[in-house]
């Protein structure tokens, strides 16, 4: 995101944006409210989220 901003290429960033958001809320929601093993399920489910856009965001940084 960072770099993105600094190269002025938000527009590889700004349509997952808001999901990167979401699944960041969520998981932070999810780790103050429960522990159970679904919880904890849940939470990495938001994490691996997280880490897929910003996988692609890294690609498609790379590559342009």
């Amino acid at each position: 995101m960072a770099l993105a901003m600094m190269t002025s290429r938000t527009g590889i960033t700004d349509p997952l944006a808001y999901w990167f958001l979401v699944a960041r809320l969520a998981q932070s929601a999810i780790h103050l409210t429960s522990t159970s093993p679904n919880a904890v399920k849940a939470r990495f489910s938001a994490f691996a989220v997280q880490m897929v856009i910003g996988l692609y965001w890294a690609t498609k940084l790379l590559i342009s």
